[in-house]
């Protein structure tokens, strides 16, 4: 939930930065709430391995699911750029809050489904 907050807060900030240093400040906080995710979302997925003998096979199934975000999110951006736009002004308040709200919903889904590790 650390990382999540971190995340909502700084996609805030970058939602309503209106100066480059406000813009830095926001990009910072999210991709620190992206390093504390992930090294608690590794640490999590080595402790449930079901196999330690077969460990690469499985890294590579968790790498490969958390490619998919990254590579699914621009192609979903300028949708939401476009939706929420109002004639030739490009609305990046609502793409960082769309954003926001995915993390949140993510957070949440963590903390309700995920009961315990071994």
């Amino acid at each position: 939930m650390i990382g999540t907050a971190l995340f909502i807060f700084g996609a805030v900030v970058e939602a309503f930065a209106y100066s480059f240093p406000m813009l830095l400040v926001g990009s910072v906080l999210m991709q620190l709430a992206i390093a504390v995710f992930s090294s608690v979302d590794q640490a999590i997925a080595m402790a449930v391995l079901p196999d330690r003998t077969d460990a690469g096979r499985y890294v590579a199934v968790v790498a490969f699911s958390q490619k998919v975000p990254s590579a699914l999110a621009p192609l979903i951006a300028p949708v939401i750029i476009t939706l929420s736009s109002s004639g030739d002004t490009k609305n990046y308040t609502a793409l960082y809050l769309t954003g926001a709200l995915f993390a949140l919903i993510g957070g949440l889904l963590i903390v309700t489904r995920v009961r315990s590790v071994r």
